[in-house]
């Protein structure tokens, strides 16, 4: 229902990776750096499987993990040792993984076999030994899972304006009339006027009745019932650009104002008692607007998923409140089984109704210099009152100088969600080409910066101020972000993320047209730290974890968390800021900096760089070389 591709540190000869404890390791692959070959070994021997990889030089292990229903249970496959092995997954399970590992270069694996059920790897040469190793899943059968993870199709349904609209349905695609107030700004026609498919059916279980029709569930909500129960909300564009439905709504009718300059949108909840509910990742659709400035396009669609809520932008990169340029962000229709002490399902836990924060940078001698630049326009620090975890970072200006977070609101699953808050706890030390990343149990909440294009970074780490939920304990990356991308983050997911993967997690040898300008850290993942690359930090990475809770999965409400915490705490995994010798203290970080790994005294931080060693010893090669060319010249 999730899947995250989890990206561990590059490490020396060996390098691993696990998921965290809500989520099956399903995959594992590897990427070593220069010429070298990598073995990737899926390790079951622990509680917690891992995917560990292998190389003569640096190595990186990628572990492929999915939060779902319909997986109960996978195992380690592995065959014998030799030039070529085979390794067959036990009858009633289904190959997710196939790699090889063993003490010879592995030329490949494939899968093989009756329905691809074996894992067939080859060394590369005939004396070479090498060991197949699959992953294989026990899947649930489909009477014992609660939830069907996705509608297959989405049906019925009308092509109606706002006012036309005679009880709510899904919107599943919008249409843009082609004139209006930005006719004469764009270079074919505006959006004069908002038409809406949507739809009134959601299919399922297609081919399972003997006839070979699908099941069908009504996505109709009546005005009265909606009215009656509260359950219609109208949101406007606000000042990041984008009108969200809340938690758990979708959008049901769409409007313009001022002649489309702006919207309003109907949002609509499922009832308690109806049979299914939105769930899975957000996506958006492409920008529209009625075919100008080259979009070609004057349609919006979520394809099988239905609207929750709209973006608007004066450019294809970044959201503002000019809507020349519109799209939908969508969601998928869920359809909850009979079993309703389980429709609200734990696997579906998320984040919702974020935020972006005010953009952050810093000016100094070089833009004064270079750029006759001496005041900076934006604010050196992100505002963030409750602390909220940030899920988004993204950036634009020079080197990447300009950022700012999007912030999570609230968390929960199917209709239930709350308010997220967060509590102080400490500041990072300045840092520049540098992974720095918050104390264990803790998130980013905000940042700072300082010097000439942003290049010294400070992260405010926050802690959560109720144990409802927490922080996971197993780390992830991002992939890379940089100022010169091509496409904004939604557009990069949706079309090209899946070309770059394993070494460009890395950021080297990546050019800007391979990278978005915005990264995220997935629908449960928040942001614990942040990897700058280059002299100037123009590309940056998203250190990662993931939240989790424990639901009530009759009610879909959070329960505490505060065992499992302990139980962190024991094993070094979480951070008790109370034991600090300078804790942080009403509504305040400790006076103290943490350097990545420790808490310094604030006097002792210093700025941290893997390059200062380098431009401390270019200082002294240049002051050697001048003092040399002194002498030669001296008569």
């Amino acid at each position: 229902h999730y899947a995250l591709a989890l990206m561990s540190a590059a490490a020396s000869q060996t390098a691993s990776q696990i998921c965290s404890s809500s989520y099956t390791l399903v995959g594992c692959s590897c990427v070593s750096s220069g010429s070298e070959h990598c073995h990737a070994s899926p390790d079951f021997s622990t509680e917690q499987p891992s995917c560990v990889a292998t190389s003569a030089g640096s190595v990186t292990a990628q572990a492929i993990c999915l939060r779902s229903p319909a997986v109960e249970r996978t195992e380690l496959a592995e065959g014998p040792e030799g030039a070529e092995s085979l390794a067959q997954c036990p009858t009633g399970t289904e190959l997710t993984s196939c790699s090889c590992g063993g003490s010879s270069d592995c030329k490949g694996a494939r899968p093989a076999g009756e329905n691809s059920n074996r894992c067939h790897a080859y060394a590369t040469s005939s004396d070479g030994r090498v060991v197949a190793k699959a992953i294989c899943a026990t899947l649930a059968d489909a009477s014992d899972v609660a939830v069907s993870v996705a509608a297959a199709h989405l049906a019925e349904g009308n092509i109606v304006k706002a006012a036309e609209i005679q009880e709510y349905m899904p919107i599943q695609s919008a249409y843009c009339d082609t004139t209006g107030p930005w006719e004469q700004l764009v270079s074919q026609n505006g959006c004069g006027d908002i038409t809406m498919q949507t739809r009134a059916a959601a299919q399922y279980d297609c081919g399972v009745n003997p006839d070979g029709t699908c099941k069908k569930v009504s996505l109709t909500v009546p005005l009265v019932a909606a009215t009656a129960s509260e359950a219609a909300t109208n949101v406007t564009v606000s000042k990041d650009g984008a009108a969200r439905c809340p938690a758990g709504a979708f959008v049901a009718s769409m409007q313009c104002l001022d002649g489309c300059k702006s919207f309003e949108l109907t949002c609509v909840a499922p009832p308690k008692e109806a049979n299914w509910f939105l769930s899975g990742g957000r996506t958006a659709s492409s920008w529209f607007n009625g075919g100008g400035d080259g979009l070609e396009s004057a349609m919006g669609t979520c394809g099988q998923g239905v609207a929750i809520g709209l973006e608007c932008a004066s450019s294809t990169m970044l959201r503002d409140t000019s809507c020349r340029f519109i799209r939908l962000v969508c969601r998928r229709v869920a359809i909850a089984g009979s079993d309703t002490t389980e429709r609200r399902a734990s696997y579906d836990l998320s984040f919702a109704e974020p935020a972006w924060s005010n953009w952050v940078s810093a000016t100094g001698t070089r833009e004064a210099f270079t750029e006759w630049q001496f005041t900076e326009k934006h604010a050196k620090e992100v505002k963030n009152e409750d602390f909220k975890p940030a899920q988004k970072v993204q950036c634009s200006g020079d080197y990447c100088d300009d950022l700012r977070l999007e912030i999570a609101s609230k968390f929960g699953a199917y209709g239930t969600y709350k308010e997220l808050k967060g509590k102080p706890a400490v500041w990072t030390s300045k840092f520049g080409e540098y992974e720095m990343v918050c104390p264990p149990g803790q998130f980013v909440a905000s940042l700072r910066c300082t010097k000439s294009y942003c290049y010294e970074k400070e992260l405010l780490c926050a802690e959560p101020d109720s144990n409802e939920w927490l922080v996971g304990s197993v780390k992830y990356y991002s992939h890379c972000f940089t100022n010169a991308a091509a496409m904004d983050w939604m557009n990069w997911f949706r079309d090209a993320s899946h070309s770059v993967r394993g070494r460009t997690r890395t950021c080297s040898g990546l050019q800007p047209s391979d990278m978005p300008n915005t990264q995220s850290c997935g629908e449960d993942g928040l942001v614990v730290g942040l990897r700058c690359w280059g002299k100037n930090c123009d590309r940056l990475q998203l250190v990662c974890s993931s939240m989790e809770t424990s639901l009530n999965l009759a009610t879909g409400a959070t329960e505490n968390v505060a065992d499992t915490i302990a139980e962190l705490m024991q094993l070094g995994l979480y951070t008790d800021s109370s034991t600090w010798s300078d804790p942080p203290k009403d509504g305040k970080p400790s006076g103290m900096r943490w350097d990545g790994t420790k808490l310094i005294p604030s006097g002792d931080s210093s700025f941290l760089s893997v390059s200062s060693a380098f431009q401390e010893t270019s200082r002294l090669y240049c002051f050697v070389f001048f003092v040399t060319l002194a002498a030669l010249a001296a008569p």
